[in-house]
């Protein structure tokens, strides 16, 4: 039988408002200066990164909004900036150009072109300058980028032990932005693992559950469940959790909601979501 894909369409949860989506934003920037902050450049432009992938998940309209082209050029532009405090300079080049052609194509949209905010024209320059300190042959808008998975793996693998870390402390906020952004990074990078997958996803849904985020945390719940490569043991304590979530929030249904999903996409595979074992890395430690 052909195993489920690791990824899989999620509409448990209704689509973010703009309000949340912002939220999200500021909590992935927030993380991603504090990486820079402490000169960890890779960890940085990753979640940078996410920030600017937040701003595409906003409508059209608001998306045209100086707030919102703001948004996602400062994270494009800071992603650029980690890139050349690591010497790679095409990665650079290539946030920055892309920082500029958000930029200019916000400029051209613009029915009225007298409404150009002047913010616009400021971070154009900066953005300019900054691409102008490049060297020539990185210039290019479609220079050739390798990315080397496992270290960019190694990375989010890192970002989930921090959060269980910062969860284990109480600082759920802080740890959300993180496994966000691993999960991001696994999907991306290796669609099929998932071991370790299914386990951010838990990690992120007890995140949620401890924040009072119900419908984000059983539609995360779910979402493990329905990803291929879960044991029975590791789908017992997920739907445990998804349990526990419905009692709090006064809905035993959620038990019969578990027990449905996954019934429905998985055939094989092995996880443990409660934490390390000797076959499983511990970077998909379990939380809670």
């Amino acid at each position: 039988e052909k195993m489920a894909s690791a990824k899989f369409a999620w509409n448990e949860a209704p689509p973010p408002s703009v309000d949340q989506l912002a939220a999200q934003y500021d909590s992935k920037m927030g993380a991603a200066f504090e990486m820079f902050d402490s000169s960890r450049f890779v960890e940085a432009a990753l979640l940078f990164e996410g920030a600017a992938d937040v701003c595409a998940l906003v409508s059209k309209g608001d998306a045209q909004t100086t707030a919102w082209v703001s948004r996602k050029v400062k994270a494009l532009n800071n992603s650029a900036a980690c890139n050349d405090k690591l010497g790679r300079l095409e990665a650079a080049a290539r946030g920055y150009a892309a920082a500029r052609a958000h930029l200019t194509s916000a400029w051209s949209d613009y029915m009225f072109p007298s409404l150009w905010d002047s913010s616009y024209a400021s971070m154009l320059a900066h953005v300019d300058k900054k691409l102008g300190m490049m060297p020539r042959d990185t210039r290019g808008a479609h220079v050739g980028l390798g990315v080397d998975v496992a270290s960019v793996l190694d990375v989010g693998k890192q970002m989930v032990l921090e959060a269980v870390e910062l969860y284990k402390a109480a600082e759920f906020a802080r740890a959300l932005p993180l496994l966000e952004q691993a999960l991001a990074i696994h999907e991306k990078h290796a669609p099929t693992d998932g071991i370790t997958l299914a386990t951010i996803a838990n990690n992120l849904a007890s995140t949620h559950a401890e924040m009072g985020h119900e419908a984000e945390a059983r539609a995360l719940y779910l979402r493990a469940l329905q990803i291929g490569g879960a044991t029975d043991e590791q789908r017992a304590h997920v739907k445990k959790k998804l349990a526990l979530l419905g009692k709090r929030a006064g809905t035993p249904q959620a038990a019969g909601a578990a027990q449905d999903a996954s019934s429905r996409g998985n055939a094989a595979g092995d996880i443990e979501v409660d934490g390390p074992s000797a076959a499983q890395p511990p970077a998909t430690a379990e939380p809670s």
